[in-house]
């Protein structure tokens, strides 16, 4: 896949997960300035605590680690036009954890104002 169209669906999936982000933080939040700043704040975390300046402080073991967590080592290969299907999984997996959050953190309110809570089950994709 050239460059430019391997950057696509990556750069893609990396959107959708800190979308899904913001999500998450403007549900606990009522104030949605507060909402955005927590947001920017936790996706420029996610993406310094994989970033190859972070990393290259600490040893060997600690660096795999904060590379497997963060976005910024996996977004380095993005870039360049590579498109590695551990990347793609991991931003799925980062999307549908922050969207299942936002679902319970939700369900939650809904509950603390005397509604009935949804079941997972009873939801449908």
């Amino acid at each position: 896949m050239g460059t430019g169209r391997g950057r696509l669906p990556g750069g893609a999936a990396h959107g959708f997960a800190y979308a899904a982000i913001g999500l998450y933080v403007s549900s606990r939040t009522d104030n949605q300035i507060v909402a955005l700043i927590v947001t920017a704040l936790l996706c420029g975390a996610f993406y310094l605590v994989g970033a190859a300046n972070i990393t290259n402080l600490v040893g060997d073991t600690p660096a795999e680690i904060l590379r497997a967590i963060g976005t910024g080592a996996r977004f380095e290969s993005i870039e360049r036009g590579v498109i590695d299907l551990r990347d793609l999984i991991y931003y799925l997996s980062l999307t549908a954890f922050f969207l299942v959050l936002n679902v319970v953190s939700l369900d939650s309110k809904r509950w603390s104002q005397g509604c009935k809570p949804r079941s997972i089950a009873a939801m449908r994709l």
